[in-house]
């Protein structure tokens, strides 16, 4: 992008060879698109480069439902397919200690095997339980 400075000595420079009014005139509104096509260029390429999306690619060929992977970068998807069964239900009460904290999860395929990942009313974040 020019500065003021620079399109100021252009234009001069411009009208002073120039034989005609309308000559200068015209080399002026040159300068100016170039300048607009410039920047629509610019913010058509930042655009494209950092807000689109990549599609889901499945992880494994079972995969049928893809979510928002929350720890990845924007546009990234993980497999979030709901295994079956439930989760138990929320205690009303929290075990005074425990031996081991549970593992985490987002999605029922973050846990092994037949477990499913459960709400935690003791916990603020969602643990693998099972079915």
């Amino acid at each position: 992008v020019w500065s003021q400075h620079q399109k100021r000595e252009v234009y001069c420079v411009t009208c002073i060879l120039s034989p005609t009014y309308l000559t200068c005139m015209m080399a002026r509104s040159v300068l100016a698109l170039a300048g607009v096509a410039v920047l629509v260029a610019t913010c058509l390429m930042v655009t494209m480069t950092t807000a689109s999306p990549s599609f889901p690619t499945p992880p494994t060929p079972s995969c049928n439902k893809h979510c928002d992977d929350p720890n990845g970068p924007f546009g990234t998807y993980v497999c979030c397919d709901d295994k079956p069964g439930s989760c138990p239900e929320l205690r009303v009460t929290c075990p005074p200690t425990r031996l081991a904290d549970p593992q985490s999860c987002l999605f029922d395929p973050d846990c092994p095997g037949a477990q499913k990942c459960c709400e935690n009313a003791c916990l603020f974040y969602k643990v693998c339980k099972p079915a």
